[in-house]
């Protein structure tokens, strides 16, 4: 059976890069035993190369929106081109509330996962000229059926967890704020 045993997190706010945001989470996980997992969950500022190489605690994971076309080491093609040529491997009902210039909606939607080595940028000042491709998991949840002239909803995610199988099911429902 799963230990479900809450621990109190504190919330706090986006950064960019690694800074107090990432340091607050090694710090509030202190204390924790070591077999209880950990996800940070973070949202595109995190979408950075340094991010996900940095050295985390064994039983700290990430969950990061992506911001940026991130291409894939080999087959030299973005992410999304990457899980849209695989197998849909589920799919979902997505509640989208009203909002300024967006109408209420139930959305379905198809889920993409597949592991992805991740290639690494181009060298920059302040960057290692050794930089290595990173092993991650790519999710994207696309709407099927777009609606004419409204934004189409899509998140592409990546994480250090592996991604085995989806557990929402066609029955599920969430609400976009």
């Amino acid at each position: 059976m799963q230990n479900t045993t809450e621990y109190n997190l504190h919330h706090y706010p986006a950064t960019t890069g690694l800074g107090p945001l990432d340091h607050a989470t090694v710090k509030s996980s202190q204390g924790i035993p070591a077999q209880v997992q950990i996800i940070q969950v973070s949202d595109q500022e995190s979408d950075i190369y340094e991010y996900f190489v940095h050295p985390w605690p064994e039983h700290i994971e990430l969950l990061v929106r992506v911001h940026h076309c991130r291409e894939v080491a080999t087959k030299q093609r973005e992410v999304r081109a990457t899980l849209t040529a695989s197998p849909v491997r589920s799919k979902i009902v997505v509640e989208v509330r009203a909002a300024k210039e967006r109408p209420a909606r139930m959305v379905t939607c198809q889920v993409y996962y597949k592991p992805v080595k991740l290639r690494p940028p181009r060298p920059r000042p302040g960057l290692s000229l050794d930089l290595k491709p990173v092993n991650l998991y790519a999710i994207l949840i696309r709407e099927m059926n777009p609606l004419k002239g409204v934004e189409v909803l899509e998140w592409l995610l990546l994480t250090t967890l592996a991604v085995s199988h989806f557990l929402l099911t066609t029955t599920a429902s969430v609400s976009v704020v």
